[in-house]
């Protein structure tokens, strides 16, 4: 029998191959990712302890089957199986929203392979190990953000977050030796618990706030979503961070003085409400749409950490349902982005006022809307569930997410109300002189001729400069011109294919907004093969 741990690695780097080699052909491209996506969810989808005999072939597929690599146990264990299946239906809907709204010639083939590296730490034994996995992805999703920038200066989003992951995993390695290093210790000694494994719980919590974007506060979320493209930040937030989520739930499963020391509870706690009270206090006065995305990134980690905090089933849930609608709203909002990018070269409030684009505008509403958990979308209804889960007793918790939330709101309607807005025109009113003239032409052709006259005397009197002329977007530094530019490569904005992605999200999260019980069964199955809870 073939073990499915194997297949759920080995399709994506196939497909990631394919998806390379055909990268000329997008639509054949973003087919192969789709296909290679939902083969592995139509496998993940059979029961857990199923038996898959291909037809016209003496071998099977055994889903719980176990595979060694260098001594290390990979299984897709129950607990697991619905959280790979999630980050693959997330990696599907972001694959093919990137169809025609491209977001670098090797978001497609990284893409995957970052998806099997994060399956890979979800069923990987020994956890630590799973350090690894999200070192090598990554090492290739700074490839991603850096895609769609050049210059010298514009490696700050990419190094920020493989710094960020490097840093993490000497955190989680030591972890492992420390937790081996306890032995066996009696749950219900508070003192002898803090003492065995208080290192093993903060360097856990240090490695995993690390990773995820919690600590320090201003990391890598804000250089990765301006240097990215939109649909990498989107990919990184979905997969990455909702793996890492994944992860630390299979530590509340697999170390129970993790849960009973509480060490760990609080802190997670503690780094939601600052996240929270970060992200909100900024997002209102945020000047650019990559800005408030970045913002409301961190108040969704923010709410994500509250409401692992509570590590209960209800809280599993929220978690499950959060996964898909946070990368459908950050799809749909990075695609508004993605097209005032490719109408004005940027998405700053100031730079794109008057653009009035209908599709852009949107996608920016609703998926912006959404992402701040605006009641009649689904990101009300996971922000709801994330109430339920942190407890409806905790005034100020909820109190606090409601504002960041409702900040974030107030980022995107300004900038929606900068792309309606009119354009800043400066007009010049004739003076009186000119009104009495018999020839006002000849007097602005005077007037010009003496402003002409007086600037060639300036630059007589000025000392010669050696200094390069600067074109836009250029800097003088130490006599070195740097240039750091967008330089897009996406194709034709107007193309029915890219408004139809727009379309197809915008569907989807009015969809699951109407009828969120199409993820309530999901969320349910994952949260019912936990048990962890008290």
């Amino acid at each position: 029998m073939v073990p499915a741990a194997l297949l759920v690695v080995s399709i994506p780097l196939v497909g990631a191959l394919l998806a390379y080699l055909l990268r000329r052909w997008q639509g054949i491209e973003i087919g192969v990712a789709a296909l290679a996506c939902a083969g592995v969810i139509a496998l993940l989808a059979q029961p857990p302890d199923s038996k898959i005999m291909l037809p016209g072939a003496l071998v099977g597929i055994e889903l719980s089957a176990p595979f060694e690599v260098l001594g290390r146990v990979l299984r897709v264990r129950a607990t697991e199986r619905v959280s790979i299946l999630l980050l693959f239906i997330c990696a599907a809907a972001l694959f093919v929203m990137s169809w025609r709204a491209l977001q670098g010639r090797l978001f497609v083939p990284i893409g995957l392979i970052v998806l099997a590296a994060a399956s890979l730490a979800l069923m990987i034994r020994p956890f630590v190990y799973a350090a690894l996995a999200f070192e090598g992805a990554a090492a290739l999703a700074a490839l991603m953000i850096q895609a769609e920038r050049g210059g010298e200066r514009s490696t700050l989003g990419a190094l920020r977050y493989l710094s960020a992951t490097t840093l993490a995993l000497p955190m989680f390695l030591f972890a492992g030796w420390a937790i081996d290093r306890a032995g066996v210790v009696n749950l219900n000694d508070a003192t002898a618990l803090a003492a065995a494994y208080g290192p093993a719980t903060v360097l856990l919590i240090g490695g995993f706030g690390l990773m995820i974007g919690a600590m320090p506060l201003y990391t890598w979320v804000h250089p990765v979503a301006r240097d990215a493209s939109p649909l990498v930040t989107a990919f990184i937030v979905a997969v990455v961070a909702g793996a890492l989520s994944f992860l630390w739930l299979d530590f509340w499963q697999a170390y129970p003085w993790l849960r009973v020391g509480g060490q760990a509870a609080d802190a997670l706690a503690v780094g939601g409400i600052v996240l929270l009270i970060f992200g909100g206090a900024l997002a209102w006065a945020q000047n650019a749409f990559a800005r408030v995305l970045a913002c409301a990134i961190l108040v969704e980690i923010g709410c994500a950490l509250l409401v692992l905090s509570r590590g209960s089933q209800l809280a599993v849930e929220a978690l499950a349902f959060a996964t898909l609608t946070r990368a459908l709203s950050l799809g749909v909002f990075g695609l508004g982005i993605w097209r005032l990018r490719a109408l004005r070269s940027s998405d700053a409030f100031a730079d794109v006022r008057g653009a009035r684009d209908l599709w852009a505008a949107l996608a920016l509403g609703v998926g912006g809307l959404s992402l701040a958990g605006f009641p009649g979308t689904p990101g009300f209804v996971s922000r709801w569930s994330a109430a339920r889960a942190y407890g409806v007793a905790d005034v100020e918790g909820l109190a606090l997410l409601l504002a960041a939330s409702a900040s974030v709101g107030v980022g995107v309607v300004r900038g929606l109300i900068a792309v309606f807005n009119a354009p800043c025109v400066e007009v010049i009113a004739e003076g009186p002189a000119d009104a009495q003239s018999g020839s006002p032409s000849a007097a602005r052709v005077l007037a010009i001729g003496s402003l002409g006259a007086v600037v060639r005397a300036a630059a007589d009197a000025s000392p010669v400069s050696d200094d390069p002329l600067l074109l836009e977007g250029e800097t003088l530094i130490e006599g070195e011109v740097l240039r750091d530019v967008q330089q897009p490569i996406f194709m034709s904005r107007d193309s029915f294919i890219a408004r139809l992605m727009i379309g197809l999200g915008v569907a989807a999260l009015i969809i699951l907004a109407i009828w969120p019980g199409i993820i309530a069964p999901l969320a349910k199955a994952a949260a019912a093969q936990y048990t962890f809870y008290p």
